[in-house]
């Protein structure tokens, strides 16, 4: 949780390809491990985003989507 207040804290606006300017409230993890994954923790693994980005890259992941 310290990480990803921080990485919000100084990284605070969507980091989405597509140049969203909304306000970040998720991190995402880019090695798709999350937060027990060897990067975890590392800011080179994170990127900030806003919920609608956040939540449809991660149904992406998600085989089925969010609904499998």
């Amino acid at each position: 949780r310290r990480t990803r207040a921080e990485y919000l804290r100084t990284h605070p606006i969507c980091e989405d390809e597509a140049g969203c300017i909304q306000v970040a409230t998720e991190v995402h993890h880019l090695d798709g491990q999350g937060p027990k994954g060897e990067h975890g923790h590392s800011a080179f693994n994170l990127q900030a985003l806003c919920k609608p980005h956040h939540d449809s890259l991660t149904s992406h992941l998600q085989p089925g989507g969010w609904n499998a």
